[in-house]
């Protein structure tokens, strides 16, 4: 962005001044420091005759001051913004590097753990395909998206409600309310798709009692955080990311209407921690680490969300102490019992778009000959969609050979390994071959019910046996 700012905005004026024939003023500007405002103290006696034309001047400078000032705030603000994005996409790339050993090791650990025969394992991206696909985040891939239309601006948010309240009330840090510097009961950060901002909702839990006095905020259970964001969408919409950067949090239920918000139906079959990793290696059914959700197109939505842990903030209030009955001031109360089960919302994306059939290829997957190979993968598709439908297909060329597998996660019934062995088995999930493994080709087929949502694909890997020894 082009800046515009003190300098740009006295250039302009010193030209102007030029103009006027005002040469001395314009000399006057230029020799000053930037950051010296044009205006000087207009003296004007009672006594005398007004200058009009100097009043005027003045006037003119002061003017030009205070524009120059805010076009300088707008510029510091935005150099602020890009400065913050700049080190946020640096940050996001280093904490994938270090995402992608974490995985490595992990997938080491756990996939080859739970099935002993692999021994290697590759997580594939977008890099490795070819063909009519969309992704996003380099590893989730969905039906080819016609047209990507982003509708924030179109979101608003119509209630919260649950059982605790909204913001960061209580949290106490360095000497001060934390909400005295921002309050994230803010419901537009939600929306405002800034990175130095969330939406926050809050519940106080103890199980002491014995304290006299406790705000009315403070629960004597160990409940977790509930709230449903009601929201509404001045376009239809049918699909959405959920950015948090606390992982317990779970969605546990979506609720969709299809008469102006009158009545809501329910499109959410399970509790779910969407950015848990960990639940990668235990659940198949849903693409953890995206904050992907879907739901039947609609204006009108409802998420509840559910925290699964407590945060670590010191919670402390605020109470008038009447010992001095002359001079009551007001005392801090640190309550190191307290517990705060929170849910933070970093932001909320709707995307809608217009999906058709994808096909996506990867190129040579196999180096060196191995004795057996399957996939691995998290797959979503929307509780909605009907279930007469093959939604996603992989085929795994083996040595020129097209076979219709499903990923070893799955629960899902189908060929799961491809296996080198000169022993025929009646093993329902294996296909035996009797040739070591020396080519492999995936090819994944990805369709859509209706065109206005689509099933992920994600963490999609490939598993490698022992290399063949002749």
């Amino acid at each position: 962005m082009e800046y515009i700012g003190i300098k740009t905005i006295k250039d302009a004026y010193i030209d102007q001044l030029l103009t006027d024939n005002r040469i001395d003023k314009a000399n006057e500007i230029i020799s000053n420091n930037i950051d010296v405002p044009i205006f000087k103290n207009l003296e004007i006696y009672a006594e005398s005759e007004p200058d009009i034309s100097s009043i005027n001047n003045s006037l003119s400078d002061i003017t030009v001051d205070l524009l120059a000032l805010d076009k300088e705030f707008v510029a510091i603000a935005n150099k602020y913004e890009t400065l913050m994005n700049n080190i946020s996409t640096r940050l996001e790339a280093v904490q994938e590097e270090l995402l992608i050993e974490e995985n490595r090791i992990k997938d080491l650990n756990i996939i080859c753990g739970n099935y002993n025969e692999f021994v290697s394992v590759k997580t594939l991206n977008y890099k490795y395909f070819s063909g009519n696909f969309s992704y996003y985040d380099n590893y989730t891939f969905y039906a080819y998206n016609n047209s990507i239309d982003t509708v924030n601006d179109a979101i608003k948010i119509i209630d919260v409600q649950g059982n605790g309240f909204e913001g960061n009330k209580y949290v106490y840090k360095d000497n001060i309310f934390l909400q005295e510097l921002i309050d994230t009961s803010n419901r537009e950060y939600m929306i405002d798709e800034h990175i130095s901002t969330a939406y926050e909702y809050s519940r106080l839990t103890t199980d002491n009692s014995n304290l006299k006095e406790y705000p009315k905020d403070v629960n004597f259970d160990s409940e977790e955080a509930l709230c449903t964001i009601s929201l509404y969408s001045n376009k239809k919409i049918g699909s959405m990311k959920v950015k948090t950067d606390i992982d317990s949090i779970a969605i546990k239920d979506i609720l969709y209407s299809n008469d102006n918000g009158n009545t809501y139906i329910s499109c959410w079959n399970d509790e779910i921690k969407i950015n848990d990793l960990t639940e990668i290696y235990n659940d198949s059914n849903y693409v953890y680490g995206t904050g992907i959700i879907c739901f039947p197109t609609t204006q009108y939505l409802k998420i509840t969300f559910k925290s699964n842990n407590t945060s670590d903030d010191s919670i402390a209030f605020t109470t008038l102490d009447t010992t001095i009955a002359e001079k009551p001031i007001d005392k801090i109360i640190s309550l190191p019992e307290v517990k705060r089960h929170v849910i933070k919302i970093n932001s909320l994306n709707i995307l809608s778009g217009k999906y058709t059939t994808a096909t996506m290829q990867t190129q040579e997957l196999v180096g060196d000959p191995v004795e057996s190979i399957a996939i691995f993968a998290s797959e979503y598709i929307p509780s909605f969609f009907p279930d007469n439908e093959e939604y996603i297909k992989y085929t795994l060329s083996v040595n020129g050979i097209d076979y219709n597998i499903v990923p070893i996660n799955s629960n899902r019934e189908g060929t799961k390994v491809i296996r080198f062995s000169d022993i025929t088995s009646s093993d329902l999930y294996v296909e035996y071959i009797k040739e070591s493994i020396k080519t492999a080709k995936l090819t994944i087929t990805i369709n859509t019910s209706d065109g206005t949502s689509t099933p992920y694909i994600s963490n999609l890997k490939i598993c490698y046996g022992k290399a063949y020894k002749k």
